[in-house]
């Protein structure tokens, strides 16, 4: 009997990688380091995230081609990440998101946000292709959800197409297409406990809602979020606590059994896909999410641009740079004595989640950082600097502080090893492998 398409095409890529041997690794590349959430979007060459600014207000950013990345001039700053969506209306590249609850458009190539009057009431996550919309009415609990989707097409009457009590995001439209992404909590006590579940959705104008992929959990999240509209397939992000963070491709109609393909690289859950590029979300070193409320140390995360075809099983992908930090040596010096900070910037090369290979990244200037305790906490410069050498490895010596709290930056970039060294092992104990200290003699 035939596979499946997505199962078809996995076995092809296995196939093509046995006979030819590892296939040269496509480069991932960075596009923007990220202070704060929200979903990104991507349609007709052009890509759209949020940027908070130096007042602590989002701005909605949009890159198109090659042209610098900037905030769309007629798109007022917002209090929190904007939930956009970008489509076609009217012949133009649109953005659509929503504002106090109400939904706005405003064009790619330039114009003043307005609101969008075929959806009068409370909305979020408006999305838009032609002449067809679909929205979230926004439910009493903020909890639990209890959204509803709804769809409408020209100067027909809106249609409810999702009523659960569930919380939805990530919509998007395409041609006849509708995908979201929901959250069940109706297993839940009053404070999120209990058996919850993760599913991403897709219909059809004129047709049917699908289940295109669903994962449980209970205290440990396992999420589908992101779901992008490719050809006739949908892919998204796997993330959370419990999974192993990868990339999904489901069937648009609903057959076939999901594809996944670990990413190497932890996941924060945005993504967006246009034709032949895609887009995704890395979390700061060391850290699990983009809010700032969840941080203890302003670590920004990764926007990344990676080729679609290389986000499936058997392709190898080079990450963006990646800086660690750490003591040399890990065991608590004495008091007075010169401490050296040391690490190494390197793109490793993954293949199915596991790491292939690695290239140094030589001749770039790396600052050391001091930590504040507080919270949140805080990084200054401590003015000593070293050049990465020919393995990409650095180390300077740093007076040891009170509070020997480093984390160590590149220059040219901006790249930070998170929120850096934590402590020493104690004196009797030795470091281990990946991180920690023997017990005490």
């Amino acid at each position: 009997m035939p596979l499946p398409r997505p199962l078809l095409r996995a076995g092809l890529l296995a196939a093509l990688a046995l006979a030819t041997g590892a296939t040269a690794a496509q480069a991932d590349e960075h596009v923007a380091f990220l202070d704060g959430g929200g979903p990104v979007a991507a349609a007709g060459g052009t890509v759209a995230w949020s940027a908070r600014g130096g007042d602590g207000r989002y701005r909605l950013v949009l890159a198109t081609g090659g042209a610098p990345a900037a905030a769309a001039p007629g798109v007022a700053p917002a209090a929190t990440p904007f939930d956009v969506a970008l489509g076609h209306s009217g012949g133009r590249l649109v953005a659509t998101y929503s504002r106090g609850r109400r939904a706005y458009v405003v064009p790619v190539a330039g114009g003043a946000e307005r609101r969008i009057r075929a959806i009068p009431g409370p909305a979020t996550h408006p999305a838009v292709d032609g002449d067809r919309l679909a929205w979230v009415v926004p439910g009493a609990s903020s909890l639990k959800g209890c959204d509803r989707l709804e769809v409408r097409t020209g100067g027909g009457r809106a249609r409810v197409i999702s009523g659960a009590c569930r919380k939805l995001a990530g919509v998007q439209v395409r041609g006849k297409d509708v995908v979201w992404s929901a959250i069940d909590y109706r297993g839940t006590d009053s404070h999120g406990a209990g058996g919850k579940s993760s599913t991403i959705w897709a219909f059809r104008f004129g047709g049917a809602v699908r289940t295109l992929d669903r994962t449980s959990f209970g205290e440990e999240s396992n999420l589908l979020r992101s779901p992008s509209i490719d050809g006739r397939d949908v892919v998204y992000t796997q993330s959370g606590v419990h999974p192993r963070k990868s990339f999904a491709r489901a069937r648009l109609d609903g057959r076939g059994t999901p594809v996944r393909a670990a990413a190497g690289v932890a996941l924060e859950g945005p993504m967006a896909v246009d034709g032949a590029r895609a887009w995704y979300v890395i979390p700061g070193r060391g850290e699990e999410s983009c809010d700032a409320g969840d941080q203890l140390a302003p670590v920004p995360c990764e926007l990344v641009s990676a080729a679609t075809a290389a986000l499936a099983p058997g392709a190898s992908r080079t990450l963006p740079p990646e800086l660690s930090v750490a003591y040399t040596p890990a065991v608590q010096p004495a008091a007075g004595t010169p401490l050296t900070v040391a690490g190494a910037l390197t793109r490793r090369t993954v293949r199915d989640g596991a790491t292939v290979g690695s290239t140094p990244l030589p001749g770039e200037v790396v600052d050391v950082l001091a930590r504040s305790e507080g919270s949140p906490e805080t990084f200054t410069a401590t003015g000593a600097s070293a050049t990465t050498g020919a393995d990409g490895a650095y180390g300077v010596q740093v007076p040891y502080a009170a509070l020997p709290f480093f984390t160590a930056q590149v220059r040219s970039s901006g790249l930070l090893a998170g929120r850096g060294t934590v402590g020493f092992c104690p004196t009797g104990t030795t470091p281990l492998p990946g991180g920690g200290c023997t017990a005490p003699r």
